[in-house]
C-alpha cells in the first residue's frame, strides 16, 4: 500500500473574500488538513479588474492554506460563476509541449477553435 497522501484542494475566488480549503482523502473520506482566506483584489463590481492582483489573492490563500496543511499545493479544482459568466459544454485539447504558464497567445489560440 502506498504512503503518499492524496489532498484535495478547493478555490473560491470571489471579489469580496479568496478561499482556498486543502483536504485529505481517507479511507474514501475527506479529512480537513487547512484553509487559507484572504480579502480579493483586482475585483470592481464583480468583473477581473487587474489579473494580477487577483493571482497575488489566489496564491496567498493557498500559501495560507498549505502552511496549515503542511502540505504543497500543485493544482486546484476551481469554480467559476457569477451573472456575468456563461458556459457551454465543450472537449478540447491543446499540447503545450513542455510544462509552463499559460499565456494570452494560449488563451487566443484556445478561443479561435470555439465557433460562436
Amino acid at each position: 500500500m502506498s504512503n503518499k497522501t492524496n489532498h484535495v484542494v478547493g478555490l473560491d475566488a470571489g471579489s469580496a473574500w479568496t478561499r482556498c480549503v486543502i483536504c485529505t482523502l481517507d479511507d474514501g473520506a475527506l479529512r480537513f488538513a487547512g484553509h487559507g482566506v484572504i480579502p480579493s483584489k483586482g475585483w470592481t463590481k464583480g468583473r477581473i479588474s487587474d489579473q494580477k492582483a487577483i493571482s497575488d489573492s489566489i496564491r496567498w490563500a493557498a500559501q495560507m492554506a498549505e502552511c496549515q496543511a503542511l502540505a504543497s499545493v500543485a493544482g486546484v479544482v476551481a469554480g467559476v460563476g457569477g451573472g456575468g459568466i456563461d458556459g457551454m459544454t465543450m472537449r478540447g485539447l491543446y499540447e503545450f509541449g513542455r510544462s509552463r504558464q499559460i499565456d494570452a497567445d494560449d488563451m487566443a489560440y484556445a478561443l479561435s477553435l470555439i465557433h460562436i
